[in-house]
């Protein structure tokens, strides 16, 4: 995905995942989990309600789906995604 500078990967079997540019936002080092997700927002209200503190709202990622990323209230970063082709999970 050149216009968001990331590089995508798969393994074949449907696993896969994405390096983006290090930068501020994404610092080397660091690995953000993406858990899959029916409802972002709700999730995301969830977390909070836990406790946790959300860093970035639901998000569309053009042609791809939809991603949130939050804080627990350990500091443990994690991220949801939705897919725009559930067919495809």
């Amino acid at each position: 995905m050149p216009e968001m500078n990331y590089t995508m990967w798969e393994d074949g079997s449907g696993s896969g995942g994405g390096f983006p540019q290090v930068s501020e936002e994404n610092p080397a080092g660091q690995v953000l989990v993406y858990i899959a997700s029916d409802d972002i927002d709700a999730d995301l209200q969830h977390v909070e309600k836990l406790g946790g503190k959300v860093l970035r709202e639901k998000t569309e990622i053009p042609g791809m789906g939809w991603f949130g990323v939050f804080q627990d209230p350990t500091g443990n970063v994690l991220a949801l995604y939705t897919t725009m082709s559930p067919a495809n999970i």
